[in-house]
């Protein structure tokens, strides 16, 4: 057991790595800092409903990005699919089923979608298959 009764409590491996062998808890905030986080997991539960993507303050200038969840499967070969807004596409949710990734930037050909139900409602000038809503 490792106490501190005033101050914080610094575990610093000079350059290593500081590696826990057996299960951890924490039953405070978790904050992590640094460039990339990897969690290698078989399941992640988050009790959150609202996950937010792209930074944890309102930006203060457009990093020109996409904002989504990228997905890896196969299918005769290594893929990935992206969806979410298309930051250069009017803001647009997005599905591209073979997506190329670049700081941030998505690339690929979007997709079709299929739904059970869909419920829409009409945009003056909008079109679907080549028509016109009509209200």
């Amino acid at each position: 057991e490792i106490d501190t009764s005033s101050g914080n409590l610094v575990i610093d491996s000079a350059g290593g790595t500081v590696q826990v062998d057996d299960n951890l808890t924490v039953t405070g905030n978790l904050t992590v800092n640094g460039t990339t986080t990897t969690v290698n997991s078989t399941t992640i539960t988050i009790d959150d409903p609202i996950m937010t993507l792209g930074g944890d303050s309102a930006p203060g200038s457009d990093d020109n990005k996409d904002r989504g969840i990228l997905a890896q499967y196969y299918d005769s070969s290594a893929k990935k699919m992206f969806f979410g807004m298309d930051d250069s596409n009017s803001h647009r949710f997005t599905y591209i089923p073979v997506a190329s990734e670049s700081t941030g930037v998505i690339s690929g050909s979007v997709g079709d979608c299929q739904f059970a139900t869909g419920y829409f409602t009409a945009i003056s000038g909008a079109t679907i298959d080549g028509g016109t809503f009509s209200d």
